[in-house]
């Protein structure tokens, strides 16, 4: 027979060891499992064999202005089609707005309140199709920002049009004009969304629409989630636009737009490469928690 002293030492023990277990069981839970090496070196080499390929078809030596590899539609559509594919959704009414030429977009009507809506349309070079034709079908009050055009008279700005002689940008600042008007070492004012939309007391923006040659990587990444546009329609420039850039647009900077239209929570619901640009594609987008 066991002496009271002695069962009580052995209960003892076996509780001692039970919360040793346990408590090593509850710092397992809590610990975030690492990265293996091998995990790290498969990714970065997928890196950098993405950045090797992308080398390949938009080289950074190529600093011509606005040349785009045409022996590489293959590539560049796939890039196009890829980043549409794996944030894909869906729109019940989508509309071209602007017509069927180059300036039109398609928009998803479904979260757009008819009447009673703000839409900023960043470059025009004094075309206002698409202007026109919000206000005319959606009732919506337009604003055009550009600053590349001067300040043109009011009778060339249409009825319902509110011009701003403004670019956007990543920051705020004076810098020189991309156009394709003739500008020769011209400045501009550019200023970043978030400072346009407290120039002009607009809490929302419902439609943000812009074809701004490549100026579109800087106004995304300008972006937060407390203000961003409800919906999104641009089209994208891989060239080199007017020389401004020094190069085509580098994988990082690709890969980074996605990444910032992702932490933002949109998806595309349509897109259209432009047959008239291998290097241009046009992307309608729209938050997902407003579908």
């Amino acid at each position: 027979m066991f002496s009271k002293a002695a069962l009580t030492l052995g209960f003892l023990c076996i509780l001692s060891l039970w919360m040793i277990l346990l408590s090593s069981r509850l710092h397992e839970d809590h610990v975030q499992p690492q990265p293996q090496p091998q995990e790290e070196a498969a990714e970065a080499a997928k890196t950098e064999d993405a950045v090797s390929i992308w080398e390949t078809h938009l080289p950074s030596s190529k600093k011509i202005d606005n040349w785009c590899p045409q022996d590489s539609g293959s590539f560049i559509k796939s890039l196009y089609s890829t980043a549409a594919r794996s944030r894909q959704s869906s729109c019940a009414n989508m509309q071209r707005i602007g017509g069927s030429g180059d300036g039109g977009k398609l928009i998803c009507t479904d979260t757009i309140r008819s009447n009673n809506c703000i839409v900023y349309s960043l470059g025009s070079n004094l075309d206002f199709t698409f202007e026109v034709d919000v206000v005319k079908r959606l009732g919506c009050e337009v604003h055009t920002l550009d600053c590349t055009v001067g300040k043109p008279t009011n009778n060339k700005i249409p009825d319902g049009v509110f011009f701003h002689p403004w670019c956007v940008g990543g920051k705020d600042e004076i810098k020189a004009i991309p156009s394709d008007l003739g500008h020769q070492g011209e400045s501009g004012q550019y200023y970043t969304l978030a400072t346009i939309q407290a120039k002009l007391e607009h809490e929302t923006i419902d439609l943000l629409k812009m074809d701004i040659e490549r100026h579109e990587f800087d106004v995304v990444a300008s972006l937060t989630l407390d203000a961003a546009p409800r919906q999104l329609a641009f089209e994208t420039h891989l060239f080199n636009a007017y020389g401004m850039w020094g190069r085509p647009v580098s994988e990082s900077e690709w890969s980074t737009l996605w990444a910032s239209l992702d932490a933002l929570g949109y998806f595309v619901f349509a897109h259209e490469p432009n047959p008239l640009c291998l290097c241009c594609c046009e992307f309608s987008l729209s938050q997902n928690f407003l579908q």
